[in-house]
């Protein structure tokens, strides 16, 4: 049976493709003697290239053999030097992998009656240099029930996690209670306000620009 313990990540940052990897993913946790072997045969298998059988079919065994229930489906590259592509249903989640020889692994997780579009044309949430690291990922997201994107959130929303008040809000941007409230409840916000008001709550702002046919994802700037 496996336990969670600490689960840490070191940031995000982007590689010399452009792909955002996370490396070095740890999740302590408890493989029996067969696992283990799997995962240094398939860190093997990953880093030989494209003769190797794929390693999502390796991947596919691990998490079935720790998690019977779950289901699969499995899809080979449409070109030969194209992305494998394996789903795997489980409960309410849903994790898509895609690996390509010298990319590494692409992981996305979101709940199954979130959007039935749900990441379909966008690029991966996370990228992983070897197999032992996306298959440590996965467990704990299956573990623990969660999913790699944040739901998506108001101004109001964040105010409120951080136990803020509209009138300290409004004190500390130097404007009226009222002129905040009416910030809060607008549909288009400037990106200048935006700002000033997710600093006010003590974060910053930034803004990503992804390109699914590249899995480039670019920090946008403004000059």
């Amino acid at each position: 049976m496996m336990s969670v313990h600490d689960l840490r990540t070191k940031t995000p940052k982007p590689n010399s493709n452009n792909l955002l990897v996370i490396e070095d993913f740890q999740m302590p946790i408890t493989l029996s003697d067969d696992l283990t072997a799997k995962l240094l045969v398939s860190s093997v298998c990953a880093e030989v290239g494209k003769n190797s059988p794929s390693p999502l079919v390796l991947l596919q065994e691990l998490v079935a053999s720790e998690f019977g229930d779950a289901e699969f489906d499995f899809r080979v590259a449409d070109a030969p030097n194209g992305f494998h592509f394996l789903n795997i249903y489980h409960e309410e989640l849903e994790v898509a992998i895609e690996w390509k020889s010298g990319c590494g692994f692409g992981l996305s997780c979101f709940r199954s009656d979130a959007d039935d579009l749900a990441g379909l044309y966008s690029s991966p949430d996370e990228w992983f240099k070897s197999l032992e690291a996306v298959y440590h990922r996965i467990a704990s997201l299956l573990i623990e029930k969660t999913t790699t994107k944040s739901i998506p959130a108001t101004m109001a929303d964040i105010r409120h996690e951080r136990g803020l008040s509209q009138a300290s809000m409004s004190a500390q941007l130097d404007i009226t209670q009222a002129t905040y409230s009416k910030l809060e409840r607008r549909e288009d916000v400037k990106l200048s306000s935006l700002r000033k008001v997710v600093e006010a709550m003590g974060g910053v702002l930034k803004i990503e620009a992804r390109f699914p046919e590249s899995q480039d994802v670019r920090e946008v700037t403004f000059s």
